[in-house]
């Protein structure tokens, strides 16, 4: 649960991040910024649900960082003003997926050590 609560606020706050640090990655509003980072966060966890075993961590991880590359450069489709360019999308997905990275592998820990002791 607490992992939940964590991926919810940690994505749309690396979002906003990388709208500040980012030139060619311009959101016009924070609420933009916050509704593309929880989109990014349920299929993210969508995603991890479907695809996250022993032995896919990098797999996974790599294609969390597909998906939300893709998933930040489609939002600037949706939201009047955004203008975010195919390298800054690439760039703010590999921010995004170093988290995940290290939340993939606390996940299979955990699996793995459920597994054992059931």
């Amino acid at each position: 649960m607490f992992m939940l609560l964590l991926k919810f606020l940690l994505v749309p706050a690396l979002v906003g991040l990388a709208d500040i640090m980012m030139v060619d990655l311009f959101f016009p509003t924070a609420w933009s910024v916050i509704v593309t980072g929880l989109v990014l966060a349920a299929v993210g966890l969508a995603m991890e649900s479907a695809m996250l075993r022993r032995g896919t961590l990098w797999l996974t991880t790599v294609a969390d960082w597909a998906v939300s590359a893709a998933g930040i450069y489609l939002a600037q489709y949706v939201f009047e003003g955004a203008y975010v360019s195919l390298v800054a999308a690439l760039l703010a997905g590999g921010l995004l997926a170093i988290p995940e990275y290290f939340a993939h592998r606390s996940a299979i820990e955990r699996m793995s050590r459920k597994s054992r002791y059931s």
